[in-house]
């Protein structure tokens, strides 16, 4: 089972200042990686899709 999050738990996570951020990039598309379902008129965000966007987007240290 997947857990869900609110879009200010999103938020919180990844260290936005307000979730405008999360609903624009809803809006245009940008980073459908990061998946969401809506049940009702809730926004809500899969757990694990916030790990994946987490670790995709992290830079790793290029080694000799």
């Amino acid at each position: 089972m997947n857990l869900l999050l609110t879009p200010r738990e999103v938020a919180d996570i990844l260290r936005l200042k307000s979730t405008a951020t999360l609903d624009v990039w809803r809006c245009i598309g940008r980073h459908p990686e990061l998946e969401w379902v809506k049940i009702g008129n809730k926004v809500r965000y899969k757990f694990d899709s916030v790990r994946d966007f987490i670790e995709k987007s992290t830079v790793k240290k290029k080694t000799k």
